[in-house]
């Protein structure tokens, strides 16, 4: 009987441990999340960060999904970027959306070294485009991407809308800081590349002559797949330089944009569970990347006025139980497991010291 009674025991608190760490997870998710990323390429790399920067600063970043290799992202040069612009200036001009990234900064003593820090990673975007010409009249630099992402089929060498704008962002503000008119120019193929559809080499879907999608996971081979976050980059890019240079080119593309993007928005509300969607495949998104739709669209509102995009504020009512987000509609991947056995070992841990002050207390 002695041992059927700790049977029982042990299995009611297997399933209460189970049952805590599922609800707890959906308050420590931002956090364990990151842990979890941190502890996992601890363990396999011997180094926690995701992104290893070289001697000017700029980020490499670790894939696990190609076998842990380093890798130079124009997207996160660029973010690391205005990241180092915003720290120079200290007014968090683009915290709305770089506070939910990783961001591992090099250790600065004084103001200045983060000016030489954005300068180093203008540098990069201006020598790191290939320049190509389209129907013999558009040219355009494009960052070219050379190891495969089997999420959409991508296949070497493939292109990124987000990677074009985000860079031209760096770009305008390096050219606007020293008058130097490498980074206009390398600006401009930057976002010449818009004007090139995805099977020429671009990354624009022009599915009518007004409504253009820019396609974050740019190839000829790849999945169409829209996702959500990358357009809304784009937008937000053409529209600061557009506000800024006046040109009219660049207003028509930011309307065709628009165009595109306020037709289909709301079809990225995952109304069923409460969250919203990454991509038009269906994938929902995980923490990070619904907080930066909504941080996007509220922004895209701002610069705008366009109602549409009001529904930023339904999805930061949208509440998601993190287990049925990754567990259930999706298959988990690498990084929910561990963020989940995290989650596992804090009840455990608050178990243990329960038991023990409970144990001291009977004393």
């Amino acid at each position: 009987m002695k041992y059927i009674m700790r049977f029982f025991t042990a299995v009611a608190i297997l399933a209460f441990v189970v049952v805590a760490s599922i609800v707890l997870s959906d308050w420590t998710e931002p956090v364990t999340t990151k842990l979890a990323s941190q502890i996992t390429n601890f363990v396999l790399y011997g180094n926690y960060k995701e992104h290893i920067l070289d001697s000017n600063g700029v980020p490499k970043v670790r894939y696990r999904r190609v076998k842990g290799m380093l890798f130079y992202n124009p997207v996160y040069v660029a973010v690391y970027g205005l990241y180092y612009y915003d720290k120079w200036l200290d007014n968090g001009e683009n915290e709305y959306f770089l506070k939910y990234y990783n961001i591992y900064p090099p250790n600065v003593s004084k103001p200045e070294e983060w000016l030489k820090y954005f300068i180093n990673t203008a540098d990069w975007l201006a020598a790191s485009q290939k320049v190509y010409t389209f129907n013999n009249d558009i040219v355009y630099g494009v960052y070219e991407y050379n190891f495969p992402w089997e999420v959409y089929n991508l296949r070497p060498p493939w292109r990124s809308a987000m990677a074009q704008s985000l860079s031209a962002q760096v770009l305008l503000r390096a050219w606007l800081l020293t008058g130097n008119e490498k980074y206009r120019k390398a600006m401009d193929l930057a976002l010449n590349a818009l004007y090139v559809p995805v099977s020429s080499g671009g990354v624009t879907i022009m599915s009518t002559d007004d409504s253009w999608w820019y396609e974050e996971y740019a190839s000829t081979a790849a999945i169409e797949s829209r996702v959500l976050n990358g357009m809304e980059h784009v937008l937000i890019a053409l529209f600061e330089a557009a506000s800024i240079t006046s040109n009219p080119n660049l207003w028509m593309l930011f309307k065709n944009g628009n165009n595109s993007l306020e037709k289909i928005i709301n079809k990225y509300s995952a109304n069923n569970i409460s969250w919203t969607f990454y991509d038009a495949v269906g994938r929902l998104a995980n923490y990070k990347y619904h907080m930066i739709n909504i941080a996007l669209t509220k922004k895209l509102l701002s610069i705008t006025g366009n109602n549409t995009y009001k529904i930023y504020a339904v999805w930061e009512e949208m509440r998601s139980p993190y287990f049925v987000r990754e567990f259930i509609y999706q298959r988990p991947g690498p990084i929910d497991i561990a963020t989940w056995l995290l989650n596992v070992l804090i009840v455990l841990a608050v178990i243990t010291i329960i038991s023990v002050f409970y144990k001291i207390g009977r004393r």
